[in-house]
């Protein structure tokens, strides 16, 4: 239950050292729990000095409180930096610190009520926060000495009083403490022009700042009765004990101030908006440019150091970032270094120094890295493109395929936020999203803004699609008429083997950045690009009934490129994965050309294949698409009936690929050719040029030895190839002299 209020009252008169009489009301029964709240100094300026606050719990019986208690101020900030913390009692106490800065809380001026609650019962106490320099010399109380001081009197009604600033003065960092002897006479009269004697038995005292430190000075009282001398560490760490002395009327008192060494600096905290991080995004990507890096100093018996200057550095730090020179500590010791990103990425640590080649430390490392992603830097590719899906008697045959996906900034550094990539496909199946690899501070990072996503042939067959015409005009590459031939009721060409992959993130489209101050200026190329969307019929156009991604602006229908640039939209990238069988045996689809790879015996024109010449042949293994088979589980091989000369298959090992030419590069929106570098907008587009028809490598017949004398001989060479166990042979005929 909470105390009356009168037992209240001498709770306060107790933690002000004030001596009173209490009366009126009955006296507190003994079974009621007590909580006596104090601080020391009652008065503080609105600079950021700090009052101890203590608290005691006393329970019903007499003994030790236990549990926690709760400390609330309506202005400034207690120990953990928040104007409510909860404490836990050890043997019945607790300790925490108050501090109010007028530059953080404008309430900080004048009378400030701080309460703690433990249970039911209250207990409150008062801090009078003062503006300018009140009693503050150097820089924030930061011990546990006794500041208040002393009192002495001397002959005629004289009294002297002595306090100093702070509790305690650290070495090596230029720290001071204000002592301060008020002299009056009777009826409390200030004493003018009055000389005082401060004598000091650790350290030195100077009257100002440029006079050198002195074990005994002399200074006069001012219209206040004051007289104010600097208390300074000369060396030797330990508790000074500083006296004033009147010598006219014989008044002296002293007060103790406790020199010691700061001992260590470590690394508190380094967060991003408040929270913990290892990773800044560089500038002008919209993630975590700023990052606040603390530290926090102590002394040798592990306190807290409050009001030192700790200076702060990056070591080869990446071209345009920054980090805040210095901070001073506050109550509970810590400095905060800011740190602001540039363009570029690396790895950084802030180094702190508190006293230079003695107390020093860096922080752990944080990453500053590509965080926005951007269309030009985002890229898919599939480890295979060829696979065999129709080889099956019932297709798809089942397989998978890895593909890799990669995400880069404006500046083509790699992204290691860990960006999630979305996917579609337009047959087959796919997992919906990835996330990319994050920047580590501690670990490998070769596949930073990496991810791999795995493609199966499960499910719908890719669309079946139109041949297409030859184009002359197209630019800058002409097109050859799509090969095409019966199958069923549908006309087989290359492309209905094609299988569109999508990968798409929010992002921004790239622009031209050349001085690299992270804003698109007037003029600077950018990448154009519309909604995503899945090519079924690969024309580069988004047709009806074609899937989109509706979100760049989501309004129910798909938009394309908008002709400006967008820092926050969808971007996105495409590849292609081609679905094959197995050689088709008919003269359309598998054959040797040329047919007749010589003249016949006794011909002229042409005659037959020489002693000591080779010719050269092309290879033909299509399938109904007109695609040649897959590179994984083909084999070729080659024979002939002349038992002379040879026959051999001329590539080393068949690999993956299209047979066809399929290109997707950049064109210039206002010309409609190539995007160069002095293109103000420019887009993706897809286009085709030849088809293989089913080509899949050279191959050489070679003739009789220049020494053979045998009569020429008609030749058939036949060339196989098996795929996945089946062969599938084509010849071409001739003589070999």
């Amino acid at each position: 239950m909470q105390r009356p209020i009168w037992r209240l009252g001498a709770a306060l008169a107790v933690a002000l050292g004030i001596v009173a009489a209490c009366g009126g009301g009955d006296k507190p029964t003994e079974e009621e729990p007590e909580l006596l709240l104090s601080a020391t100094p009652r008065q503080i300026n609105d600079r950021g000095q700090a009052a101890q606050l203590t608290i005691t719990a006393t329970n019903a019986d007499g003994s030790a409180g236990t549990g926690d208690v709760t400390v609330v101020t309506p202005a400034g900030a207690l120990g953990n930096s928040d104007t409510e913390e909860k404490l836990n009692l050890a043997n019945g106490k607790a300790t925490t610190s108050f501090t109010c800065d007028k530059t953080a809380d404008a309430k900080c001026a004048g009378s400030v009520r701080i309460e703690a609650t433990w249970g039911s019962t209250t207990g409150t106490v008062t801090v009078t926060v003062s503006s300018g320099s009140t009693g503050d010399g150097g820089t924030p109380d930061g011990g546990t000495g006794n500041p208040d001081g002393g009192s002495g009197s001397g002959d005629g009604g004289t009294t002297i009083t002595v306090v100093s600033s702070k509790s305690s003065v650290f070495t090596s960092v230029g720290d001071f403490a204000e002592i301060t002897a008020t002299l009056t006479g009777s009826g409390n009269t200030p004493k003018v022009g009055e000389s005082i004697t401060f004598d000091t038995t650790v350290g030195g005292l100077q009257v100002s700042q440029s006079d050198t430190p002195a074990q005994s000075v002399q200074a006069s009282t001012n219209s206040a009765g004051k007289a104010v001398v600097r208390l300074v560490e000369s060396g030797p760490a330990g508790t000074a004990s500083v006296r004033a002395r009147h010598t006219a009327s014989g008044a002296q008192a002293s007060v103790s101030v406790k020199i010691t060494n700061i001992q260590q600096i470590t690394h508190s905290s380094t967060t991003c908006g408040g929270t913990p991080c290892t990773i800044m995004g560089t500038k002008s990507s919209g993630f975590n440019e700023q990052s606040q890096v603390s530290f926090k100093v102590v002394d040798s018996t592990s306190q807290p150091v409050p009001g030192v200057t700790v200076t702060f550095s990056i070591p080869n730090p990446p071209g345009g970032t920054t980090v805040s020179p210095s901070a001073t500590t506050n109550a509970q010791g810590i400095a905060t270094a800011i740190v602001s990103s540039g363009p570029s990425i690396g790895a950084i640590v802030v180094h702190a120094v508190a006293i230079a080649g003695r107390v020093e430390v860096d922080s752990p490392n944080i990453g500053i890295r590509g965080a926005k992603v951007a269309n030009k830097g985002f890229s898919l590719a599939c480890k295979t493109i060829n696979i065999g899906v129709y080889t099956s008697p019932n297709p798809p045959a089942l397989y998978t395929v890895a593909c890799d996906v990669k995400v880069q900034d404006r500046y083509l550094n790699p992204v290691g936020t860990g960006t999630t990539v979305n996917f579609k496909v337009e047959a087959g199946n796919i997992t919906n999203s990835v996330a990319t690899k994050a920047y580590s501070p501690t670990g490998n990072n070769a596949d930073e803004g990496k991810g791999s996503v795995n493609f199966s042939t499960e499910g719908a067959l890719p669309v079946d699609v139109d041949p297409l015409e030859a184009d002359d005009a197209q630019f800058p590459i002409k097109r050859d008429r799509e090969p095409r031939g019966p199958k069923g009721q549908l006309t087989a060409n290359p492309r209905d083997g094609l299988v569109t992959v999508l990968a798409y993130t929010r992002g921004e489209e790239w622009f031209d950045d050349g001085n690299t101050n992270g804003i698109r200026d007037p003029g600077e190329q950018f990448y154009d690009q519309g909604e995503p969307f899945v090519d079924n019929n690969d024309n580069g156009v988004r047709d009806p009934g074609e899937t989109y991604i509706d979100e760049a602006p989501a309004d129910g229908q798909w938009n394309g490129p908008n002709g400006v640039w967008d820092n926050d939209t969808s971007i996105w990238v495409e590849t292609r994965i081609l679905y094959t069988g197995k050689p088709t045996l008919d003269p359309t689809h598998t054959y040797i050309l040329p047919n007749v790879f010589s003249g016949n015996c006794g011909d002229t024109n042409p005659p037959p294949l020489g002693k000591g010449e080779t010719t050269t042949v092309r290879m033909y293994f299509g399938d109904d698409f007109f695609n040649r088979p897959q590179a994984q589980g083909t084999s070729f091989s080659a024979t002939h009936k002349a038992t002379k000369g040879s026959v051999k298959v001329a590539s080393a090992g068949f690999q993956d690929g299209y047979g066809f030419g399929y290109v997707r590069e950049l064109f210039s929106t206002s010309t409609g050719q190539a995007c160069l570098t002095t293109s103000p907008i420019c887009v993706y587009k897809v286009y085709f040029t030849s088809w293989g028809g089913g080509y899949v490598s050279d191959a050489t017949i070679t003739g009789a030895a220049r020494t053979d004398t045998q009569s020429c001989q008609s030749d058939e060479a036949t060339f196989s190839t098996t795929v996945l166990g089946t062969t599938t042979g084509a010849q071409t005929i001739g003589a070999i002299e």
